[in-house]
């Protein structure tokens, strides 16, 4: 049910010019969703990622997660929120969560999806590129 929406969060979460955001996007171009659980307020998306693709980092692999993409449900922006998982330096779960209760019903493939701010803030992932 919610694959166009995973994919338009992910073309959100992934859009912009870094190393690790190129590196994240070659991931998720090859990977395949293995699980979607449905909590009642939001989602867990986990992923396998194909043995050709090269971890964020390689040096160090770590751990991080960032999420900047929210969703306007019954006319509330920032209803619902997502956040990416990356561990050991590739994609592993995407997690979709309700910030207002109940709205997570309302969603949809075709929810409305916005950045948190006009200018992302991508710190973490500038810490990855070092």
């Amino acid at each position: 049910m919610y694959v166009k929406l995973i994919d338009r969060v992910m073309e959100l979460l992934l859009d912009g010019r870094s190393e690790v955001l190129e590196t994240l996007k070659h991931q998720y171009e090859n990977s395949k969703i293995v699980e979607v659980e449905e909590t009642g307020k939001g989602i867990f998306v986990r992923f396998e990622i194909t043995r050709d693709s090269r971890p964020v980092n390689s040096k160090n692999k770590k751990d991080f997660n960032f999420g900047d993409v929210n969703g306007i449900v019954d006319g509330i922006v920032g209803a619902i929120g997502f956040i990416l998982y990356v561990r050991n330096g590739y994609i592993s779960t995407l997690e979709g969560y309700a910030n207002v209760p109940g709205s997570w019903s309302n969603v949809n493939e075709d929810t409305q999806l916005i950045y948190m701010s006009e200018k992302r803030n991508l710190e973490v992932l500038e810490k990855m590129e070092q």
